[in-house]
């Protein structure tokens, strides 16, 4: 009597349902909340620019730079995971989800300017270039995880 190993496979797979909702995030699901805080971010950091000086348009890239690899490690290191977590839990999660990621960015974000010694400086522009690109990548991706869950 012949088995098929697949049979075993898919039976297995369906004995799990715990892991039907935990998805992987389509690949502009990951995109977009990082080039929406970066653009953020970068708008905030020209404001903040005393000088309008002729610059090169890979000077201005440069700028930009610092904003996309912190988005893009809190995304993969915190978010991704955070969802994997709440994904598995009710529906109603999604709320918890957005408040936790928040919580965690504005922890980072006192982190990242205590470490820098940023905040001393009495602009609020400054204090706003760490803390609001992070909530904003917080705040597209929870839109875009919920838009891809209804979606499928």
């Amino acid at each position: 009597m012949a088995t098929d190993p697949n049979d075993a496979v898919s039976r297995r797979i369906e004995s799990h349902p715990s892991r039907a909702g935990a998805g992987m995030p389509s690949f502009w699901t990951l995109i977009i909340p990082l080039l929406a805080g970066t653009a953020l971010y970068f708008a905030i950091t020209e404001n903040l620019e005393s000088d309008a000086g002729a610059m090169v348009w890979s000077e201005e890239l440069l700028e930009a730079s610092p904003a996309l690899l912190v988005g893009f490690l809190f995304e993969t290191l915190i978010l991704l995971p955070l969802w994997l977590f709440f994904a598995r839990l009710r529906p109603a999660s999604f709320l918890i989800f957005s408040c936790s990621g928040a919580l965690i960015w504005l922890a980072c974000g006192a982190v990242i300017l205590r470490a820098t010694n940023i905040s001393a400086a009495s602009e609020p522009w400054v204090d706003a270039a760490v803390m609001l690109p992070g909530m904003l990548i917080v705040i597209v991706f929870a839109a875009m995880i919920r838009y891809d869950g209804r979606r499928r």
